[in-house]
Protein backbone atom coordinates (compact mmCIF):
# COMPACT_ATOMS: atom_id res chain seq x y z
CA UNK A 1 0.00 0.00 0.00
CA UNK A 2 2.90 2.18 1.05
CA UNK A 3 4.79 1.71 -2.30
CA UNK A 4 1.51 2.07 -4.25
CA UNK A 5 1.45 5.64 -2.43
CA UNK A 6 4.86 6.51 -3.37
CA UNK A 7 4.35 5.83 -6.83
CA UNK A 8 1.64 6.30 -8.20
CA UNK A 9 1.48 9.99 -6.20
CA UNK A 10 4.86 10.98 -6.65
CA UNK A 11 6.54 9.53 -10.33
CA UNK A 12 3.55 9.51 -12.93
CA UNK A 13 3.49 13.30 -12.00
CA UNK A 14 6.60 14.15 -11.83
CA UNK A 15 7.59 12.72 -15.19
CA UNK A 16 4.70 14.32 -16.48
CA UNK A 17 5.90 17.76 -15.51
CA UNK A 18 8.77 17.06 -16.66
CA UNK A 19 7.83 16.64 -20.08
CA UNK A 20 5.55 19.41 -19.89
CA UNK A 21 8.25 22.04 -19.08
CA UNK A 22 10.26 20.55 -21.85
CA UNK A 23 7.50 20.71 -24.90
CA UNK A 24 7.08 24.53 -23.32
CA UNK A 25 9.96 25.19 -24.23
CA UNK A 26 9.78 23.75 -27.46
CA UNK A 27 6.74 26.00 -27.77
CA UNK A 28 6.90 29.63 -26.79
CA UNK A 29 3.18 30.49 -28.11
CA UNK A 30 1.97 27.88 -25.42
CA UNK A 31 3.75 28.83 -22.68
CA UNK A 32 2.82 32.77 -23.48
CA UNK A 33 -0.89 31.93 -23.12
CA UNK A 34 0.17 29.92 -20.49
CA UNK A 35 0.94 32.36 -18.34
CA UNK A 36 -1.47 34.70 -19.83
CA UNK A 37 -4.09 32.57 -17.57
CA UNK A 38 -1.41 31.99 -14.77
CA UNK A 39 -0.81 35.19 -14.14
CA UNK A 40 -3.94 37.40 -13.14
CA UNK A 41 -4.38 34.26 -10.09
CA UNK A 42 -0.81 34.34 -8.68
CA UNK A 43 -1.88 37.17 -6.50
CA UNK A 44 -4.98 35.12 -5.06
CA UNK A 45 -3.14 32.36 -3.84
CA UNK A 46 -3.25 29.70 -6.17
CA UNK A 47 -6.07 28.04 -4.27
CA UNK A 48 -8.70 24.66 -4.88
CA UNK A 49 -11.00 27.66 -6.73
CA UNK A 50 -7.86 29.44 -8.82
CA UNK A 51 -6.45 26.14 -9.99
CA UNK A 52 -9.86 24.85 -11.03
CA UNK A 53 -10.22 27.87 -13.20
CA UNK A 54 -6.92 27.10 -14.96
CA UNK A 55 -8.11 25.01 -17.90
CA UNK A 56 -5.53 26.05 -20.41
CA UNK A 57 -2.95 24.24 -18.16
CA UNK A 58 -5.30 21.21 -17.98
CA UNK A 59 -5.04 20.85 -21.61
CA UNK A 60 -1.65 21.28 -21.61
CA UNK A 61 -1.17 18.61 -19.29
CA UNK A 62 -3.35 16.37 -20.79
CA UNK A 63 -1.62 17.26 -24.51
CA UNK A 64 1.73 16.42 -22.60
CA UNK A 65 0.75 13.17 -21.02
CA UNK A 66 -1.20 12.19 -24.41
CA UNK A 67 2.35 12.41 -25.91
CA UNK A 68 4.74 11.02 -22.78
CA UNK A 69 2.13 9.01 -21.09
CA UNK A 70 3.81 8.08 -17.52
CA UNK A 71 2.74 4.53 -17.66
CA UNK A 72 3.41 4.01 -21.31
CA UNK A 73 2.10 0.13 -21.50
CA UNK A 74 -0.42 -1.50 -19.01
CA UNK A 75 -2.05 -4.62 -18.57
CA UNK A 76 -5.50 -6.33 -17.67
CA UNK A 77 -7.01 -9.95 -17.49
CA UNK A 78 -10.05 -10.71 -19.74
CA UNK A 79 -13.05 -11.07 -17.38
CA UNK A 80 -15.21 -13.04 -20.25
CA UNK A 81 -13.65 -14.49 -24.07
CA UNK A 82 -15.45 -11.60 -25.57
CA UNK A 83 -13.72 -8.24 -25.42
CA UNK A 84 -16.29 -4.84 -25.33
CA UNK A 85 -15.86 -4.31 -29.11
CA UNK A 86 -15.74 -7.46 -29.84
CA UNK A 87 -12.63 -9.22 -29.91
CA UNK A 88 -12.17 -12.71 -29.46
CA UNK A 89 -9.59 -14.03 -26.68
CA UNK A 90 -9.76 -16.20 -23.60
CA UNK A 91 -11.29 -15.42 -20.34
CA UNK A 92 -8.07 -15.43 -18.09
CA UNK A 93 -5.82 -13.70 -20.98
CA UNK A 94 -3.25 -10.67 -20.70
CA UNK A 95 -4.35 -8.21 -22.48
CA UNK A 96 -2.34 -5.66 -22.89
CA UNK A 97 -3.06 -1.63 -23.80
CA UNK A 98 -0.20 0.78 -25.06
CA UNK A 99 -1.48 4.47 -24.02
CA UNK A 100 2.19 6.08 -25.80
CA UNK A 101 0.93 4.49 -29.15
CA UNK A 102 -2.64 5.06 -28.70
CA UNK A 103 -1.80 8.98 -28.08
CA UNK A 104 -0.07 9.02 -31.46
CA UNK A 105 -2.59 7.24 -33.84
CA UNK A 106 -3.96 9.37 -36.43
CA UNK A 107 -7.84 7.52 -36.66
CA UNK A 108 -8.08 9.16 -32.95
CA UNK A 109 -6.28 12.34 -32.40
CA UNK A 110 -5.56 13.31 -36.67
CA UNK A 111 -3.06 13.80 -38.87
CA UNK A 112 -0.91 16.24 -36.24
CA UNK A 113 -0.65 13.79 -33.82
CA UNK A 114 2.82 14.22 -33.02
CA UNK A 115 2.59 17.86 -32.69
CA UNK A 116 2.15 19.42 -29.14
CA UNK A 117 -1.00 21.29 -29.48
CA UNK A 118 -3.16 21.95 -26.14
CA UNK A 119 -6.11 23.84 -28.34
CA UNK A 120 -7.06 19.92 -29.27
CA UNK A 121 -8.70 19.64 -25.78
CA UNK A 122 -10.93 22.51 -26.72
CA UNK A 123 -14.52 22.64 -28.47
CA UNK A 124 -13.67 25.60 -30.16
CA UNK A 125 -10.29 27.90 -30.22
CA UNK A 126 -9.76 29.74 -27.22
CA UNK A 127 -10.37 33.30 -27.69
CA UNK A 128 -12.59 36.16 -26.20
CA UNK A 129 -14.94 33.96 -24.47
CA UNK A 130 -14.12 31.19 -21.91
CA UNK A 131 -12.79 28.30 -23.06
CA UNK A 132 -14.28 24.91 -22.71
CA UNK A 133 -12.72 21.76 -22.39
CA UNK A 134 -14.55 19.19 -24.18
CA UNK A 135 -14.91 15.81 -22.88
CA UNK A 136 -12.61 13.02 -23.84
CA UNK A 137 -13.41 9.34 -23.32
CA UNK A 138 -10.70 7.63 -20.93
CA UNK A 139 -10.90 4.76 -23.66
CA UNK A 140 -9.30 6.77 -25.81
CA UNK A 141 -7.02 8.47 -23.67
CA UNK A 142 -6.23 5.93 -20.85
CA UNK A 143 -3.51 7.87 -19.10
CA UNK A 144 -5.68 7.20 -15.81
CA UNK A 145 -7.17 4.39 -16.59
CA UNK A 146 -10.46 3.95 -17.42
CA UNK A 147 -14.23 1.77 -16.09
CA UNK A 148 -14.33 0.55 -12.85
CA UNK A 149 -10.71 1.16 -12.99
CA UNK A 150 -10.44 4.62 -13.41
CA UNK A 151 -7.47 6.33 -11.38
CA UNK A 152 -9.53 8.00 -7.72
CA UNK A 153 -6.77 10.47 -7.64
CA UNK A 154 -6.79 11.56 -11.52
CA UNK A 155 -8.25 15.16 -10.07
CA UNK A 156 -5.83 15.36 -6.98
CA UNK A 157 -2.97 14.65 -9.56
CA UNK A 158 -3.96 17.51 -11.93
CA UNK A 159 -4.21 20.21 -8.67
CA UNK A 160 -0.98 19.06 -7.86
CA UNK A 161 0.68 19.40 -11.49
CA UNK A 162 -1.26 22.98 -11.67
CA UNK A 163 0.08 23.89 -8.02
CA UNK A 164 3.53 23.85 -9.08
CA UNK A 165 3.61 24.31 -12.76
CA UNK A 166 2.06 27.88 -12.23
CA UNK A 167 4.38 28.36 -9.08
CA UNK A 168 6.89 27.35 -11.60
CA UNK A 169 5.94 29.52 -14.50
CA UNK A 170 5.45 32.34 -12.63
CA UNK A 171 8.82 32.77 -11.33
CA UNK A 172 11.53 31.38 -13.83
CA UNK A 173 11.94 31.16 -17.77
CA UNK A 174 12.76 27.13 -17.93
CA UNK A 175 15.83 27.03 -20.69
CA UNK A 176 16.81 23.64 -21.14
CA UNK A 177 21.01 23.28 -20.92
CA UNK A 178 20.89 20.99 -24.16
CA UNK A 179 19.14 21.45 -27.56
CA UNK A 180 18.79 17.70 -28.20
CA UNK A 181 15.18 16.04 -28.32
CA UNK A 182 15.56 14.47 -24.91
CA UNK A 183 14.99 10.71 -24.59
CA UNK A 184 11.66 8.65 -23.27
CA UNK A 185 12.15 5.75 -21.24
CA UNK A 186 9.30 3.23 -20.83
CA UNK A 187 9.89 1.54 -17.81
CA UNK A 188 7.27 1.07 -15.24
CA UNK A 189 7.11 4.93 -14.79
CA UNK A 190 8.15 6.42 -18.29
CA UNK A 191 10.88 9.07 -17.70
CA UNK A 192 13.38 11.59 -19.43
CA UNK A 193 16.71 9.83 -19.63
CA UNK A 194 18.78 12.50 -17.67
CA UNK A 195 16.22 14.04 -16.11
CA UNK A 196 15.48 17.55 -17.71
CA UNK A 197 18.85 19.69 -17.17
CA UNK A 198 18.26 23.69 -16.81
CA UNK A 199 19.23 26.71 -16.31
CA UNK A 200 17.79 30.30 -15.50
CA UNK A 201 19.04 33.39 -17.94
CA UNK A 202 22.33 34.25 -17.86
CA UNK A 203 23.65 31.89 -15.10
CA UNK A 204 25.42 28.88 -16.00
CA UNK A 205 24.13 25.62 -14.21
CA UNK A 206 26.69 23.87 -11.90
CA UNK A 207 25.87 21.55 -9.83
CA UNK A 208 29.49 20.39 -8.68
CA UNK A 209 29.81 23.92 -7.03
CA UNK A 210 28.15 21.70 -4.03
CA UNK A 211 31.10 19.38 -3.64
CA UNK A 212 34.00 19.51 -1.80
CA UNK A 213 36.12 18.26 -4.99
CA UNK A 214 35.39 17.79 -8.19
CA UNK A 215 32.89 14.63 -8.57
CA UNK A 216 35.64 11.13 -10.17
CA UNK A 217 36.43 8.43 -9.64
CA UNK A 218 36.06 8.47 -5.65
CA UNK A 219 32.36 8.90 -4.32
CA UNK A 220 31.58 13.14 -4.09
CA UNK A 221 30.77 14.95 -1.14
CA UNK A 222 28.55 17.15 -0.58
CA UNK A 223 30.21 20.53 1.35
CA UNK A 224 28.33 22.22 3.53
CA UNK A 225 26.73 25.39 3.36
CA UNK A 226 25.52 27.45 5.90
CA UNK A 227 21.61 28.52 5.66
CA UNK A 228 22.19 32.02 6.16
CA UNK A 229 23.83 31.91 2.52
CA UNK A 230 21.74 29.53 0.68
CA UNK A 231 18.38 30.76 2.13
CA UNK A 232 16.13 28.52 0.10
CA UNK A 233 15.29 26.46 3.30
CA UNK A 234 15.10 29.41 5.73
CA UNK A 235 17.75 29.61 8.96
CA UNK A 236 16.67 29.94 12.39
CA UNK A 237 15.68 27.15 14.87
CA UNK A 238 16.50 23.65 14.49
CA UNK A 239 14.31 21.10 15.09
CA UNK A 240 15.98 18.49 17.57
CA UNK A 241 16.66 14.83 16.65
CA UNK A 242 14.06 12.86 18.62
CA UNK A 243 14.91 8.89 18.18
CA UNK A 244 11.96 6.76 16.56
CA UNK A 245 11.74 4.02 19.54
CA UNK A 246 10.80 7.67 21.87
CA UNK A 247 8.26 8.63 19.23
CA UNK A 248 7.15 6.13 17.35
CA UNK A 249 4.35 7.36 15.94
CA UNK A 250 5.72 6.57 12.38
CA UNK A 251 7.71 3.39 13.18
CA UNK A 252 11.16 2.83 13.87
CA UNK A 253 14.30 0.87 12.74
CA UNK A 254 14.05 -1.09 9.30
CA UNK A 255 10.13 -0.73 9.79
CA UNK A 256 10.19 3.08 9.63
CA UNK A 257 7.24 4.24 7.44
CA UNK A 258 9.02 5.87 4.04
CA UNK A 259 6.10 7.97 3.52
CA UNK A 260 6.93 9.97 6.96
CA UNK A 261 8.19 13.29 4.87
CA UNK A 262 5.45 13.11 1.98
CA UNK A 263 2.92 13.10 5.11
CA UNK A 264 4.56 15.25 6.66
CA UNK A 265 4.69 17.75 3.51
CA UNK A 266 0.86 17.29 2.85
CA UNK A 267 0.13 18.13 5.76
CA UNK A 268 2.32 21.61 6.61
CA UNK A 269 0.58 22.53 3.14
CA UNK A 270 -2.96 21.78 4.25
CA UNK A 271 -2.53 23.40 7.86
CA UNK A 272 -0.76 26.29 6.32
CA UNK A 273 -3.34 26.59 3.49
CA UNK A 274 -6.27 26.70 5.64
CA UNK A 275 -4.99 28.79 8.52
CA UNK A 276 -3.73 31.41 6.42
CA UNK A 277 -7.57 31.69 5.05
CA UNK A 278 -9.66 30.41 8.22
CA UNK A 279 -9.83 30.84 11.93
CA UNK A 280 -11.29 27.66 13.20
CA UNK A 281 -13.83 27.79 16.26
CA UNK A 282 -14.92 24.49 17.58
CA UNK A 283 -18.82 24.32 17.91
CA UNK A 284 -18.86 22.49 21.36
CA UNK A 285 -16.02 23.74 24.49
CA UNK A 286 -15.68 20.88 25.57
CA UNK A 287 -12.41 18.90 25.12
CA UNK A 288 -13.10 15.88 22.13
CA UNK A 289 -13.08 12.21 23.07
CA UNK A 290 -9.81 10.17 21.32
CA UNK A 291 -10.95 7.08 20.10
CA UNK A 292 -7.91 4.64 19.43
CA UNK A 293 -9.41 2.33 16.64
CA UNK A 294 -7.12 0.99 13.98
CA UNK A 295 -6.81 4.50 12.67
CA UNK A 296 -7.58 6.69 15.58
CA UNK A 297 -10.17 9.62 15.67
CA UNK A 298 -12.24 12.09 17.77
CA UNK A 299 -16.19 10.85 18.89
CA UNK A 300 -18.34 12.37 15.90
CA UNK A 301 -15.43 14.52 13.76
CA UNK A 302 -14.28 18.13 15.26
CA UNK A 303 -17.37 20.24 14.06
CA UNK A 304 -16.50 23.65 13.64
CA UNK A 305 -17.36 27.20 12.65
CA UNK A 306 -15.18 28.78 9.89
CA UNK A 307 -14.19 32.81 9.92
CA UNK A 308 -12.55 33.93 6.59
CA UNK A 309 -9.35 36.26 7.61
CA UNK A 310 -8.84 39.50 6.51
CA UNK A 311 -6.42 40.04 4.06
CA UNK A 312 -3.66 42.67 4.24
Amino acid sequence: MVISFIMVGRDPTSAAMTWLFWLLSENDDVENKLLQEVEPLISLGLGFEELKEMSYKKACLCEALRLYPPVSWDSKHAANDVLPDGTRVKKGDKVTYFPYGMGRMENLWGEDCEEFKPNRWFDSEPGITEPVLKPVSPFKFPVFQAGTRVCIGKEMAFMQMKFVVGSVLSRFEIIPVSKHKPVFVPLLTAHMVGGLKWGNDGEEFKPNQWFDSEPGIMEPVLKPIRPFKFPVFQAGPVLKPIRPFKFPVFQAGPRVCIGEEMAFMQMKFFVGYVLSRFEIIPVSKHKPVFVPLLTAHIVGGLKVKIKRREVK
